[in-house]
């Protein structure tokens, strides 16, 4: 407001999710969502950005990703750097970041703070070994074709994380891609007809088979896992099927 000019304010609203939870401010105490400190003081409440509560993770992403896969991150621990980096161990068995936060147990209750996302899909099941070396989730058995899915990890009380690749380049990219596990029958008449029963993962609306060098029309998804089609009369046969939708999923 224009109209204030001996104070300042501090904007904290933010979604906590344990209290009590205190910022010292030189001789002011700010309690969320917010706290107005005398300009003198204002500069003392400062929020810092530092790498010691960046959560750093590796991901190196596979050709391609299908609904229902296990997506798997390396945790990146504390180096001989002269910048310490985020301790995941004292993440999940030391001292909370925030004053009257609760102290957890492990890695369980650790995965538990977490929230992980591969593009638009939801990562589920998350867990988190012993040695706070790796982490693995579940992709959404829904999840829909997508290409060049970020992969984000969200650490309450600390933030985002850090994701980089084995090479170190920041946000690496998969793609989301419909995926063939099992269809019958495998054999059908070269002059089309043969309707097929197709299993496996990310089908959705605009789904497309291809046998080979023909495709099979009519496509019914009846949802993300299970779809049937027609075959399209060809010349030759073929053994090879594979789902087509934004991008392609191979048997």
């Amino acid at each position: 407001d224009a109209s204030v000019d001996a104070t300042s304010v501090i904007d904290m609203q933010v979604d906590w999710n344990y209290e009590p939870f205190y910022f010292k401010c030189a001789s002011q105490t700010c309690t969320p969502p917010g706290c107005v400190l005398p300009a003198a003081n204002a500069s003392a409440c400062e929020f810092s950005y530092t790498a010691a509560s960046t959560p750093r993770l590796v991901y190196e992403p596979p050709s391609y990703i299908a609904a229902g896969d296990v997506v798997t991150f390396a945790l990146r621990h504390r180096t001989d750097s002269p910048v310490a980096d985020f301790d995941w161990f004292t993440a999940g068995e030391g001292p909370r970041p925030r004053p009257g936060d609760l102290r957890l147990g492990g890695p369980d209750d650790l995965a538990l703070t977490m929230t992980v996302t591969l593009g638009e899909a939801a990562c589920t099941q998350i867990k988190i070994d012993e040695q706070y070396d790796e982490l693995k989730c579940l992709l959404d058995a829904d999840a829909a074709p997508e290409t060049d899915a970020i992969p984000r990890v969200f650490v309450e009380g600390y933030g985002n994380a850090e994701i980089r690749d084995d090479d170190d380049n920041l946000n690496p990219t998969v793609d989301i891609l419909p995926r063939v596990t099992s269809f019958t029958p495998t054999m059908g008449s070269l002059a089309g007809g043969t309707m097929l029963h197709i299993q496996g993962a990310g089908f959705g609306p605009g789904t497309l088979v291809i046998l080979g060098v023909a495709t099979c029309s009519d496509v019914v998804v009846t949802n993300a896992s299970y779809l049937t089609c027609v075959t399209d009369a060809v010349a030759t046969a073929s053994k090879s099927a594979f789902v087509k939708g934004t991008a392609s999923a191979y048997v």
